[in-house]
């Protein structure tokens, strides 16, 4: 046996089909069989609107911890909330990649409309507060937002910060696939 189960088939890989990727994936076809099989965009809609409608900050970060859990983080820490003061900076979430050597720490905001820079300011200085010494460190900012402030933009693309707004979140968890998700 090697590594853990995730509960995800590497045969049942759902990419949402939409203006970028239908002219860019190679979907399985009777002529070609792959493992690219095509969610449609009324799926994503539809998780996209779910993960707009829990119930509060918590279920979401709960939300985010499952999908690190199910892209392979073998671990995964919870700051306690107020661990630190806001000088200190902020993580939600943190998931370990043992094999690989990445801690990726995540902001994670359950927000409308827009997200501002303050998400990308608080990980930032979690990572300049907390040193994980045997990881390469990645910064993700996920929301529901529909979009970030060109302030949030400019300040993630100084320091290397990911954001990730509610379409993408959506992708992203269809592309992992929903088995075991609870909530």
């Amino acid at each position: 046996m090697i590594g853990i189960y995730t509960g995800r088939s590497p045969k049942d890989k759902y990419i949402v089909m939409d203006e970028n990727s239908r002219d860019t994936v190679w979907w399985t076809s009777e002529s070609y069989k792959n493992d690219n099989h095509p969610a449609s965009e009324e799926t994503w809609k539809t998780v996209l609107q779910n993960i707009r409608k829990l119930q509060n900050d918590m279920k979401f970060e709960q939300l985010v911890e499952w999908y690190l859990k199910s892209i392979g983080g073998t671990g995964i820490y919870t700051p306690a909330k107020n661990e630190s003061s806001t000088e200190d900076g902020d993580a939600d979430r943190v998931a370990f990649f043992e094999k690989i050597g990445v801690a990726i720490m995540v902001q994670a905001k359950k927000h409308t409309d827009q997200t501002d820079s303050w998400a990308v300011d608080q990980i930032k200085l979690f990572k300049d507060n907390h040193v994980f010494d045997r990881y390469k460190t990645i910064l993700w900012v996920i929301s529901t937002c529909d979009s970030f402030s060109e302030e949030a933009l400019n300040l993630a693309e100084e320091n290397q910060v990911r954001l990730i707004n509610g379409e993408e979140f959506a992708k992203m968890i269809i592309e992992v696939g929903l088995d075991g998700l609870t909530l």
